[in-house]
């Protein structure tokens, strides 16, 4: 057995390793957690406690890895977080809780990486997020919801090879998945819930048609065309009432092609010309 002056801890060696149960205390002498020990590792229960004796973390190791289920307190008794170990890694599901009792997060491990469903919620169990981690990134469709349950998000993800870091991927010899936006995109506003924005997404890009609406959902401020997320193709912005208030060309980014503004009668009463970006005489 061992004990320090000032009573920070105790326990007892075997050879010089730690072993069996050892204490540890607060400063002020109160205890802090029970450990225990074998040949010098963790193993066995750990039991953590807040200043006032109540219970704040509690789980066990085995060879010196975290093992089995593990739980985190509010300093109210009521459960913070739970999940299970394998091997020092989080596996299977884990969830989150508000001081209220209530789920707050509550998803899925593999081997230490998220990979499964993933929800969270408000302190009312109202859902705000719905969607899926496979090998620790985002894939699939996600969505993102108000406290009142009022979409507004949508987004879908795919996991790619990621183009950048090229030092880095010589030195590991390896690309690195990321994730990124593939796919339907649409955003809601958080005034009226009606249609803010619509496009789609290719590998983290926008293509095609990408549209900005007005509060309402309805009319459009911008109409836009996009190829490998540079604008291409025509570009228009609307009024308030639905006219065109002008529009231009874009060709991989520059402008290229007639730009041309309108009055609100439509008729055109600006107009130049553009060639890659430069801007031409008619």
């Amino acid at each position: 057995m061992m004990e320090t002056g000032n009573a920070e801890m105790e326990g007892g060696f075997f050879e010089g390793k730690q072993v069996g149960k050892w204490q540890y205390y607060f400063s002020s002498g109160e205890l802090s957690y029970i450990a225990h020990f074998e040949k010098g590792m963790r193993s066995g229960d750990w039991i953590y406690y807040f200043i006032d004796g109540s219970t704040f973390k509690s789980g066990s190791y085995k060879n010196d890895l975290k093992t089995s289920k593990w739980i985190t307190n509010y300093e109210n008794g009521k459960t913070l977080m739970s999940g299970e170990y394998i091997n020092g890694l989080e596996h299977g599901q884990w969830i989150n809780y508000w001081e209220n009792g209530t789920v707050k997060n509550s998803t899925y491990f593999k081997s230490g990486e998220l990979n499964g469903e993933w929800k969270s919620f408000s302190p009312e169990h109202t859902l705000l997020i719905d969607g899926e981690y496979k090998t620790g990134l985002k894939t699939g469709e996600w969505r993102s919801y108000n406290g009142s349950g009022k979409l507004l998000l949508l987004e879908n993800f795919k996991v790619i090879k990621s183009k950048k870091n090229a030092s880095e991927i010589i030195v590991i010899g390896r690309d690195q998945p990321i994730s990124v936006l593939h796919g339907k995109f649409e955003a809601y506003s958080e005034v009226d819930f009606t249609l803010k924005a619509t496009g789609v997404y290719k590998k983290g890009e926008k293509n095609g048609t990408f549209i900005d609406y007005y509060p309402g959902g309805v009319i459009p401020t911008i109409v836009a065309q996009y190829k490998n997320g540079s604008l291409n193709g025509l570009f228009q912005q609307f009024t308030r009432q639905g006219a065109i208030r002008h529009q231009i060309q874009y060709k991989d980014g520059l402008k290229d092609g007639s730009f041309l503004i309108f009055n609100s009668s439509g008729k055109v009463i600006v107009r130049k010309e553009f060639l890659n970006g430069i801007e031409v005489k008619i």
